[in-house]
């Protein structure tokens, strides 16, 4: 609770999409902005080319061509440029982002499969309930 009232108080700061950059180019040129979770759609000598939010944004750099590659999955941090084009500070590759999913599966069968054992699922109050146990008496 206490964590709760503490963002609540601090109030963290909500990042625009990369829809809001292409939308509003004014408001954002010269600005910091950030993109999260963007496909590389094309790397040339000069540019990466990323699709974030249905919207295309070129990024620049000097090591941009040295490190993105189509299809790669990335977040950027840099300066806004009208009309489309952040020139990158920072950068994060997103390697092996789709296999959490699928690690993940096996774990969450493995729970269902303990969980059923203790419980049952009773469609009438549509709740779990702790099973019976019978004990032998000798």
């Amino acid at each position: 609770m206490a964590m709760g009232f503490y963002s609540y108080l601090e109030m963290p700061k909500i990042d625009p999409h990369a829809y809001d950059f292409v939308k509003n180019p004014d408001k954002f040129d010269g600005k910091e902005v950030v993109v999260v979770y963007a496909d590389v759609k094309t790397a040339s000598e000069y540019e990466a080319v990323i699709d974030s939010d249905e919207v295309e944004i070129a990024l620049n750099g000097n090591f941009v061509t040295d490190v993105f590659s189509p299809g790669e999955n990335i977040s950027v941090r840099g300066i806004f440029q009208s009309p489309n084009i952040i020139f990158v500070e920072e950068y994060h590759i997103h390697l092996f982002r789709s296999l959490k999913y699928y690690l993940s599966v096996p774990v969450i069968i493995f729970l269902i499969f303990l969980l059923s054992r203790q419980f049952r699922f009773d469609l009438k109050k549509i709740q779990f309930i702790e099973k019976e146990k019978f004990h032998s008496i000798k």
